[in-house]
């Protein structure tokens, strides 16, 4: 995340490469309800991430989006703080993982991606994907998902 945010491969504090204007960053879990198969409990259906319960981090954040533009707050070395906090996202939730259709429901989510923008996915999950195009999962009501 530092290395994105900076574009300095080696810590030297000097550009190694052309870098980006800014990075956003979202973290979903995979809980997505199952598919309609009864999961219930800590279901987020796609939402982005805001709060943590890993030990030294806050256990909510303000935005669902972590941002950093060169030159503003946060620092490179503050949002890399704050993903890794928010990305502990534990292995609670329902048992039927859809990572995929957890990140087309947020890249859907207003706001979070912008159309002169490089976007990067990054899935980190210890299950196969159970994803599936069955009227179960298409049928999530866009209104239940927050606005950024």
């Amino acid at each position: 995340m530092r290395v994105l945010a900076t574009s300095d491969l080696d810590g030297d504090g000097t550009r190694d490469f052309d870098g980006y204007r800014g990075v956003r960053v979202g973290v979903v879990r995979t809980s997505m309800n199952g598919g309609g198969v009864g999961c219930t409990g800590d279901v987020d259906t796609g939402m982005l991430v805001n709060t943590s319960d890993r030990a030294g981090c806050p256990t909510a954040f303000p935005g669902r989006v972590f941002t950093f533009h060169p030159g503003d707050p946060p620092s490179a070395d503050e949002l890399a703080s704050d993903v890794a906090c928010i990305a502990a996202v534990g292995t609670h939730g329902c048992g039927i993982e859809q990572p995929l259709e957890a990140m087309r429901v947020a890249l859907d989510m207003p706001d979070f991606h912008r159309d002169d923008a490089v976007l990067g996915v990054i899935i980190v999950t210890d299950e196969d994907d159970c994803s599936h195009a069955g009227p179960r999962i298409r049928a999530m009501d866009a209104t239940r998902r927050p606005s950024l």
